[in-house]
């Protein structure tokens, strides 16, 4: 396997990539006197993929099925699991399942071509069985059931809920008790015979690491596949209203809180259209809710939100939705607030040197992550998916002016909004 590298002499980091036989894009970035070492194999396959077309074959899975068989990878034939096996060379493995990817990932100090050696493995050879998904069920079902008494994870599903109607990012990423019953193991390896293609993932290592070793270790445990990735992602008809304007909840919680959410209908973005909008969305967030912005201080003062309050924003190419959140007394009169906010800030504008400020910070904050091999390697593998680049945010920062910021401003906060609240349980 022959590797190519891209030098960022502003970073100070070089990144070495390759494509495997198998059709694995790999990617290393060395990071040399580094103790710690870091991999991350992540597929894309996540929550809402369950309706795709494979020839002229409509395909529907049950809500819930790749978290499902992220839990089962781990399980090895003879009842032990892929954790027993880092225990033993010192590595600290987890995964995830987000909505749209899963990743496999480790983290240790020594032993990183075994520890390696493990994760390759276990994710290329899965096991499943009668009895090993029927007792995973019950698992699952259980942690389904903790979540929907996790009032934070409820506030936020009921925010995705209320404002999609057909995408099934406003689906739960665990599933129901009753989906995830459906599940059996038939079905379990013909999804991940459908999806766990090299061609559809990805691995990026990080840490001081021989860039030899990785290409030897996939070499020993990715086979190329005799049928090229061929799924085609189903197409949702997503209007551009909300479903609902406001859904209300009650739960076991000492203050009222809520999420704002804006839902946004041009989707579709990929690579660095889709990061640009983001690193826009991303600075405007900070310049008017960060807690040095006046209107996060005006709200403040006022007694409308306290320092629970903050922001976020959920996207892919087919979704992009912006929250504002936070505890509140009065959920209505702080919506309200909030909202005059912006309007006002719409009107007028940012100045010239608050967003060259904003930048700054935005950038150095950047270029901190890499020293966080985590932070960077997770963050890639996500951007990886929708064709960005690890060093393309230098290209775009420069780029931002004012003008841009207060055009998307008006894009982010328009009239496709819902609110989430969640109440302590009347007396």
């Amino acid at each position: 396997m022959q590797f190519q590298k891209k030098v960022e002499e502003r970073l100070g980091e070089t990144l070495y990539f390759g494509t495997h036989e198998s059709g694995l894009d790999v990617f290393v970035l060395p990071k040399k006197g580094f103790s710690k070492k870091y991999a991350i194999y992540s597929v894309k396959y996540g929550s809402i993929d369950t309706s795709y077309l494979i020839g002229d074959q409509e395909i529907n899975d049950p809500m819930g099925i790749a978290h499902f068989l992220e839990h089962k990878l781990f399980e090895l034939p003879g009842g032990g699991n892929a954790f027993d096996l880092f225990s033993k060379t010192g590595g600290n493995a987890n995964a995830f399942t987000s909505h749209d990817m899963t990743g496999y990932l480790f983290s240790c100090s020594e032993h990183f071509n075994e520890n390696l050696d493990v994760l390759l493995s276990y994710v290329n050879e899965p096991y499943f069985t009668v009895e090993n998904v029927a007792k995973e069920q019950g698992i699952i079902a259980q942690e389904i059931k903790m979540y929907d008494d996790d009032p934070e994870w409820r506030l936020f599903n009921n925010a995705l809920e209320a404002l999609y109607h057909t995408n099934p990012v406003r689906n739960d990423i665990a599933g129901t008790v009753e989906s995830i019953a459906q599940i059996n193991q038939d079905l379990l390896y013909q999804i991940y015979n459908t999806f766990y293609h090299p061609e559809n993932m990805v691995l990026f290592v990080a840490g001081d690491v021989d860039i030899s070793d990785v290409a030897n270790l996939v070499d020993k445990n990715v086979k190329k596949k005799e049928i090229p990735f061929s799924v085609v992602r189903k197409q949702y008809a997503e209007p551009d209203c909300v479903k609902q304007k406001r859904i209300v909840k009650e739960m076991s919680v000492s203050q009222p809180s809520f999420i704002l959410g804006f839902k946004e209908n041009h989707v579709g973005l990929t690579g660095k259209e889709l990061l640009r909008k983001n690193m826009e969305t991303g600075l405007i967030l900070k310049m008017l809710f960060s807690q040095s912005a006046p209107l996060y201080n005006k709200l403040y003062q006022q007694g409308l939100i306290n320092d629970t309050f903050g922001f976020d924003c959920l996207n892919s190419d087919t979704y992009f939705a912006t929250f504002l959140n936070g505890e509140a007394k009065d959920i209505d009169k702080t919506v309200e607030a909030v909202l005059l906010g912006i309007e006002s800030a719409k009107q007028e504008g940012f100045r010239k040197e608050d967003v060259e400020r904003y930048k700054k910070a935005a950038i150095g904050r950047q270029i901190r992550a890499y020293d966080s091999i985590e932070a960077v390697a997770n963050q890639f593998s996500s951007n990886y998916f929708y064709g960005i680049g690890a060093f393309d945010f230098l290209e775009i920062y420069p780029t931002i002016t004012e003008e841009i910021l207060l055009r998307r401003m008006q894009e982010i906060f328009n009239e496709h909004y819902a609110v989430s609240e969640m109440h302590p349980v009347a007396k």
